[in-house]
């Protein structure tokens, strides 16, 4: 370390950017007694400012200790001494787990500077401390102290019941458009929580969501959900889905996949954490028929079918098609499905037309046929003359086919393609037309 320029960044302060280069400067002269108290001024400092920013962001615990050191410091009676104890005992209290080694290294590093400001002597020399002990201390207070951002949270939920109203709101936008509400929670929150306390708050956020009665809970059920997701978002990115204790979330699915089913929203919000976070499917797959509990949640509608297309596998999501399970077709959804299917899933165009034209209602369905007719005409070139046979077998039978005003065009689709598939009798299909 000691020192590279870029290294500086991790001061947002500019006195303390300052300080530092000065404490490097005096290491570097051999001047370590300097150096070391000039640390510990640092440390001070930059842990007041840290109990400040926790002030600002809501932490009761940082605003009732700043509130009392202010009160120390308009009192003239008061030791600065004390006011600097005071600050490093909070953190050592609350927080120590923040700091790798934190404890024993600031005794070490108030020791060292108590003896390189006052009188004492050894051998009835001033106490000078060893170069390796003054880079030491630097490097650990930098990598262990200064690296690390506030607001050192603990318990998350304990912050932001007061926000969770407000990102009720926000709801239906995170759902459209998630990234920069994520980026602001992982900025605000999310990159100060170690391990434990990100467990702790998934935990909380979880019961909260699918196991909790409360009237209250329920009806901020949308905000806690974006944290949630938001937070699973962050442990994803950051390599921390390790860290965290899925048996819990196991246990708390599979009791309420036994004994309670979920309302529409607790389901929704169920078979999204496993689409989008693949460690939270996996946690799902742990448990001997939760995986085929969860695809039973998942609505056979062919937008939903092909979002959650993960649960399936291929032949699961080529079956569910063929077997006509997949319902609530829109007219819109024709396109996206030959997609899926056979571009994405390699299934044969010829299958998929095959149930795609069986899928045209018998009523109101003028609009669907076009389109579906449409989107066959297009990939024509991809069509066997088995399945041109089936198709207008199907065609054939349904008025919403042959009776809409786009059936000429239709008519005058296939004459084109007659010759070509000479050994299918055309003559017989009359409610298509009188083929000659």
């Amino acid at each position: 370390m000691l020192m590279d320029e870029n290294e500086l960044a991790v001061f947002k302060d500019k006195s303390e950017r300052n300080v530092f280069r000065e404490i490097i400067d005096l290491y570097y002269s051999r001047n370590f007694r300097s150096s070391i108290v000039s640390l510990y001024s640092l440390v001070i400092y930059d842990l007041f400012l840290k109990l400040n920013h926790m002030s600002d962001i809501g932490n009761k615990k940082a605003k009732t200790r700043l509130s009392e050191i202010n009160e120390s410091i308009k009192n003239p009676e008061t030791h600065y001494s004390d006011i600097e104890k005071s600050i490093v005992q909070f953190f050592l209290d609350n927080y120590s787990s923040y700091f790798n080694k934190f404890s024993s290294e600031i005794d070490y590093l108030t020791n060292l500077r108590h003896k390189c400001a006052h009188l004492y002597l050894n051998d009835n020399e001033l106490f000078i401390p060893s170069q390796s002990q003054t880079k030491m201390l630097i490097e650990s207070m930098y990598d262990n102290l200064f690296k690390v951002d506030a607001p050192f949270i603990d318990d998350l939920f304990s912050i932001i019941k007061d926000e969770i109203d407000d990102y009720d709101s926000k709801y239906v936008i995170y759902l459209s458009n998630p990234t920069e509400i994520r980026e602001k929670l992982v900025k605000k929150y999310y990159a100060s929580m170690i391990d434990q306390s990100i467990n702790k708050t998934i935990d909380t956020l979880f019961k909260l969501i699918f196991v909790s009665q409360d009237e209250e809970a329920n009806r901020h059920i949308n905000g806690m959900y974006v944290f949630l997701d938001s937070l699973f978002w962050y442990c994803e990115r950051n390599n921390k889905f390790n860290q965290v204790n899925f048996s819990k979330i196991e246990n708390i699915i599979v009791y309420k996949m036994e004994y309670d089913a979920f309302s529409d929203i607790k389901t929704q919000f169920l078979v999204s954490l496993g689409h989008n976070y693949q460690a939270i499917k996996s946690c799902y797959s742990k448990r001997d028929g939760l995986i085929d509990y969860i695809k039973k949640l998942i609505p056979e509608r062919a937008r939903r079918v092909m979002h959650y297309y993960n649960y399936f596998s291929t032949q699961e999501l080529i079956d569910l098609y063929i077997d006509r399970k997949i319902h609530s077709i829109s007219d819109m959804d024709y396109d996206e499905l030959y997609k899926f299917y056979v571009i994405n899933l390699k299934m044969n165009s010829n299958d998929f037309f095959k149930v795609a034209f069986k899928t045209i209602g018998v009523y109101n369905s003028f609009s669907t046929a076009d389109v579906v007719t449409g989107l066959f005409m297009k990939h024509f070139d991809e069509i066997s003359q088995e399945c041109f046979k089936e198709v207008l077998d199907t065609y054939n039978l349904n008025s919403q086919c042959y009776r809409r005003d786009n059936n000429n065009s239709f008519v005058s689709f296939i004459k084109t393609k007659m010759s070509v598939f000479a050994e299918i009798d055309f003559k017989k299909y009359k409610n298509i037309s009188t083929f000659e």
